[in-house]
């Protein structure tokens, strides 16, 4: 519904892209998040692997920096393209009965969704690191 809500009043056929968004956005986060979301690889990208092994449980500030910084992330033009290069592949698009309309899809709403997306990661931090923490830093 956040997309919905947010990207596709946006875009130039808003209900296309709510068509579009309830058919296969369930399908397109379960083939993209764990590739593009898979903690080693964002800790990698971040740097910040050995830091945390190093200090332990991260405190409020540096959990809600981590979250925005990995929001910064996904939103970049670079992990854009490579978001949509995969979603368009057999990542995605090639596993659907339609890989075309599949494909124009993915061309119309990602480059805008993901950024969107990185903005309530950085937006939700504290509350995503109070529920999705171990030990509910900033609860």
């Amino acid at each position: 519904e956040l997309l919905v809500a947010l990207l596709c009043p946006q875009l130039e056929d808003p209900a296309g892209c709510e068509t579009g968004i309830r058919t296969w956005w369930a399908g397109i986060g379960a083939a993209m998040y764990p590739v593009f979301l898979e903690p080693g690889a964002v800790c990698g990208e971040l740097g910040n692997c050995k830091v945390k092994a190093m200090v332990g449980e991260p405190t409020c500030d540096e959990c809600i920096a981590g979250v925005a910084l990995v929001g910064t992330v996904i939103g970049s033009d670079a992990k854009i393209t490579d978001i949509v290069a995969f979603l368009k592949g057999d990542g995605f698009c090639g596993t659907t009965p339609d890989a075309g309309a599949c494909g124009g899809f993915i061309d119309a709403t990602i480059p805008a969704a993901m950024p969107i997306l990185g903005g309530v990661l950085a937006e939700r931090a504290p509350e995503y690191c109070c529920t999705l923490s171990s030990s509910g830093v900033c609860c």
